[in-house]
């Protein structure tokens, strides 16, 4: 099992899309996050708490000093939420790659040398794997858009071109 953390925008991307399962399953994934980040998923707190149920996600509880020190943390760092330090917090401490879709985020944990992935990033590993074909995935992604993921245009362009090109006619 290869351990991540996820940040609340991948995490709830994830679940409104039923992506959840493949992303744990096929990617032989351990899903980490806080208990600040559980606490904003609740436009999906059904299917979050079904993930944490059936071990796709564990939640780390911070104890008052780790706040603390978070508080601390997030005072240096302009942009950035309690729930966005903590995350980049629990992948440092794990020693893993933190799952996120948010700009500064991914700005901040790179400051901190933590590798950092996204949702596009997962279905190419699904597509590659052959866990999803690429006309789901193209599905999937415009899902997200729909729901107001905010993705990398170019990237999500160059994907969505890549991933329909086997549906075209000729």
């Amino acid at each position: 099992m290869n351990v991540v953390v996820q940040d609340t925008s991948t995490l709830l991307n994830l679940l409104k899309t039923r992506l959840m399962r493949q992303t744990v399953e096929c990617l032989g994934l351990h899903i980490f996050t806080t208990d600040l980040v559980a606490r904003e998923v609740v436009s999906q707190k059904a299917a979050f708490v079904a993930s944490v149920t059936k071990g796709w996600i564990e939640i780390r509880t911070l104890t008052a000093l780790e706040v603390v020190a978070l508080v601390t943390e997030r005072q240096k760092v302009k942009g950035l939420t309690l729930q966005d330090v903590s995350v980049v917090s629990l992948a440092r401490d794990l020693k893993c790659p933190l799952f996120s879709s948010d700009g500064p985020l991914r700005t901040y944990a790179h400051a901190c040398h933590i590798i950092v992935h996204g949702e596009l990033w997962i279905l190419d590993k699904l597509v590659d794997g052959q866990h999803l074909p690429p006309a789901d995935a193209a599905r999937f992604l415009r899902a997200m858009l729909a729901d107001k993921a905010r993705l990398p245009a170019a990237e999500v362009a160059s994907r969505l071109a890549k991933w329909d090109a086997p549906n075209q006619q000729p």
